[in-house]
């Protein structure tokens, strides 16, 4: 009986230990600071009315690294900004289509720069996963 309790405790600890959940974030950066966020993160503009939340990836359809593939695909983010023109608003990750990773309202500028993990063939990548970098500048 000792022995099983003391085993159950092992395996709670254990577990509990190897917890490989992600809690979502609210942060604050400043105006030209390179940042990355993950999903459901939200981060906050110093000293202004404006925060993006990272809320949905509605496509990621990239050439795997370990594949051929015809088109190299993209990646769509999707972000809630109470404070936008346009909300919620997208951005792209596509091979020279740089103009697709901004989005532009009437004071700032939002710019995806990378997005993490690369798809690989033997995996599928977890919302949680993902780490976009970005960076907010005012226009």
């Amino acid at each position: 009986m000792k022995t099983s309790a003391i085993f159950l405790l092992t395996l709670v600890l254990l577990t509990a230990c190897n917890d490989d959940s992600y809690s979502p974030e609210v942060f604050s950066v400043k105006v030209n600071q390179e940042f990355t966020m993950r999903y459901n993160d939200e981060v906050r503009l110093d000293g202004e009315d404006f925060s993006i939340k990272f809320s949905k990836v509605p496509s990621d359809s990239r050439c795997p690294s370990d594949a051929m593939c015809i088109w190299e695909g993209q990646f769509i983010a999707q972000f809630i900004c109470p404070a936008c023109d346009t909300n919620p608003f997208q951005l792209t990750s596509r091979a020279n289509r740089d103009e697709l990773a901004i989005y532009r309202d009437s004071s700032f500028e939002v710019i995806l720069l990378n997005v993490n993990p690369y798809p690989k063939t033997d995996f599928q990548i977890d919302l949680e996963k993902y780490q976009l970098t970005l960076i907010i500048k005012r226009i």
